[in-house]
């Protein structure tokens, strides 16, 4: 029998788009039922998920865009690492013409090119024979709202901190910004192999890469990825006495209606709809502003 091979990060990240993607299109036959134009808005933002998601799974290099992580409420993590073979692959992708930004940091290395990089790292690298995945891969990435408030100077500093926390300090390392998608965020390669010949241990280093990126985080006053939703649900109402009142009276009818249909299945979602239209409630989606 042969072995099934393990699934890639880009594989397992578009596949749990796919997953998200496929609950709202279930919520979409409803919509239909009870005349919701809203059905063809949401049709079309569904398949650029899943057009997204497919691009994502054949390719291991395309990030998928944040406003996707938006749609369907998923939290992308801020900090990311990955043990990888391929060292050339990936110091020519982070240096592409279009999507390069700022070249951040180059930490034990004369070379600046790519190719001179990747040749320089080489020569420490071959000490090791043993080890199958010389270099790491890190994405460091920027909540939209901190983006103005991270001038390349501060950006240097992200990245020399990260790799210092990381424990990189005598690895070869460079640091890029992109530019190629909506939010800015940091590309780090290094080389697995110390300049002394030790190997960097990989155990758990994708939680160990979200966990000191959300330290950083928290110690720059910046958002934490997992915190965005929290301020979302937590942010004080404004103290409007009419706004406050017409509230509590939608969410008692609201309450009523879910205890009503309670258990009933995601079929009754329509009826439930159709309910709150019959006593002048509409449920609008909210665009962001």
């Amino acid at each position: 029998m042969a072995a099934v091979p393990k699934m890639t990060d880009n594989e397992m990240e578009a596949i749990a788009i796919l997953q998200h993607t496929g609950r709202f299109y279930g919520q979409i036959s409803n919509l239909i039922k009870v005349k919701d134009e809203r059905w063809v808005h949401i049709t079309k933002n569904l398949s650029l998920c899943a057009k997204e998601a497919f691009k994502r799974f054949y390719d291991p290099h395309f990030r998928v865009n944040d406003e996707i992580y938006k749609v369907l409420n998923m939290k992308r993590e801020i900090g990311k690492c990955k043990a990888i073979a391929h060292g050339s692959t990936a110091l020519n992708y982070i240096f592409r013409e279009g999507k390069l930004g700022s070249r951040l940091a180059f930490h034990n290395l004369c070379s600046r090119e790519p190719k001179t990089i990747y040749e320089e790292m080489k020569m420490v690298s071959d000490y090791n024979s043993r080890c199958r995945n010389k270099f790491l891969r890190i994405e460091i990435g920027i909540v939209p709202q901190d983006e103005k408030k991270l001038p390349v100077s501060e950006l240097m500093r992200i990245a020399h901190l990260f790799a210092k926390q990381m424990g990189l300090d005598n690895h070869q390392w460079v640091a890029v910004t992109h530019k190629d998608t909506d939010n800015r965020h940091i590309h780090i390669i290094a080389n697995r192999i110390s300049l002394y010949g030790e190997v960097y241990d990989t155990t758990f280093v994708s939680n160990r890469a979200a966990r000191v990126a959300e330290e950083i985080s928290r110690e720059k006053g910046l958002t934490i990825a997992k915190e965005v939703k929290a301020e979302r649900q937590h942010q004080k109402a404004k103290t409007n006495p009419t706004r406050e009142q017409t509230k509590q009276q939608i969410q008692k009818i609201c309450y009523a209606l879910l205890e009503k249909y309670k258990g009933r299945g995601i079929t009754e979602y329509s009826m439930f709809l159709y309910e709150l239209n019959k006593k002048s409630i509409i449920i609008e989606r909210m665009k962001n502003k």
